[in-house]
């Protein structure tokens, strides 16, 4: 399914120019994004349309590449006070169109009472026919409703319009020759016949999907899981280190406990872990070596010469002889 357009209102302003490419609102009525409780069928935001009973237009629109065949949805809400003047309808809107020509239609259309109903219309190469009116499909006020339509161009007589709400089929009419118009465009809102409306009405909108295959049904909403919670213990051992032998857990260690509160205790890891004292001494600085010293005895005799007697000069050669 190849989805060629789908507006939730998240990320749109009042101008209507980011998911959407416009709104014609008529003086006296307004056309916001809302986020109160209950202005919304999903996510946070919705579109309101306010129409005062004066004003003819409130719509917003957006163009696409025009196609063959369409699957369109588009959520609505009725106010729980609405009413109307003289005629037996509400004119809200919520169609298809080939330029600024309605092709098909959903219509929001009161019986003269105080029940209100879809009425779908289609224009084909015989004029504009009512598809569905009555009988089924009662809408409550105050309630999200959602509606689909599926517009079929066909080659001849075999083009028309499926509908849907609240995903129960309503009609199929493929029997018409649509193949004077391509539609190109959306529209959800009120258009041309606000002053129908009695007093002042707001209509909200959200969750707008257009695709070219299948039927985009209801939106999925989510669905929240509680699951029984696990009850995970945390034991921590204090990491002290010793500086000498010791026992040190490798803690750390993450156990859990089943819900019927069985406790698992697992052995715990032992390790040994000696840390030495990383003192340096210093390194002795070596003691002197006093060696005993070399003794050495030297002997001068007395150069003195002595001059006279024989013995003396006997004395005195030798002297000489000896200093050679």
């Amino acid at each position: 399914m190849a989805t060629i357009f789908e507006s939730g209102l998240e990320t749109e302003t009042d101008a209507f120019t980011t998911e959407w490419d416009s709104k014609t609102v008529s003086v006296g009525n307004s056309l916001t994004v809302a986020s109160g409780a209950g202005e919304y069928n999903s996510g946070v935001k919705g579109g309101k349309v306010l129409v005062d009973g004066d004003g003819l237009n409130c719509y917003v629109k957006k163009s696409f590449t025009e196609g063959s065949e369409f699957y369109c949805r588009a959520y609505f809400k009725l106010p729980s006070g609405l009413a109307y003047d003289s005629e037996y309808k509400v004119p809200i809107e919520f169609s298809v169109q080939d330029g600024t020509t309605g092709v098909a239609y959903a219509w929001v259309r009161g019986d003269g009472s105080a029940t209100f109903q879809l009425q779908f219309k289609l224009r084909h190469a015989g004029g504009l026919a009512t598809i569905y009116q009555g009988g089924v499909g009662s809408l409550s006020l105050n309630v999200w409703h959602y509606v689909e339509m599926h517009w079929v161009k066909g080659t001849g007589a075999n083009g028309g319009l499926e509908c849907k709400l609240d995903g129960a089929l309503l009609d199929s009419e493929l029997t018409y020759d649509c193949t004077a118009y391509d539609v190109d465009n959306i529209v959800f809102g009120v258009t041309g016949d606000g002053d129908d409306i009695s007093g002042s009405q707001s209509i909200y909108f959200d969750d707008v999907e257009v695709n070219d295959s299948a039927w985009p049904g209801a939106v999925s909403s989510g669905v929240e899981i509680a699951p029984g919670t696990l009850t995970t213990a945390l034991q921590m051992f204090n990491p002290i280190v010793k500086n000498n032998s010791g026992l040190w857990d490798m803690g750390p260690y993450i156990y859990t406990e089943a819900e019927t509160g069985v406790a698992i205790n697992p052995p715990l890891l032992q390790t040994q872990l000696q840390i030495h004292d990383p003192v340096v001494y210093a390194v002795d600085v070596p003691t002197a070596v006093a060696p005993p010293l070399l003794q050495t005895n030297i002997q001068m005799f007395n150069p003195a010469v002595n001059v006279g007697t024989f013995r003396n000069r006997i004395a005195s050669m030798l002297h000489l002889i000896m200093g050679r």
